[in-house]
């Protein structure tokens, strides 16, 4: 169980890190409505991968 949940985190983390970069990229030159949605996501992404990495370093090695 444990090599799932190291690897389950893994996959959250890579998958949080494509979201932040596809967000931030489309804040910066999306079309406006993606724009405002994009700049108001990244924040919480933000906030979900730093919650995925701290998880991750919780598990037993």
């Amino acid at each position: 169980m444990e090599d799932f949940n190291k690897m389950y985190m893994s996959m959250q983390i890579a998958g949080h890190e494509e979201a932040l970069d596809l967000h931030a990229a489309f804040a910066k030159t999306g079309a406006d409505n993606f724009q405002r949605f994009a700049g108001t996501m990244t924040a919480s992404v933000k906030d979900r991968l730093t919650k995925a990495k701290q998880i991750e370093s919780a598990l037993p090695r």
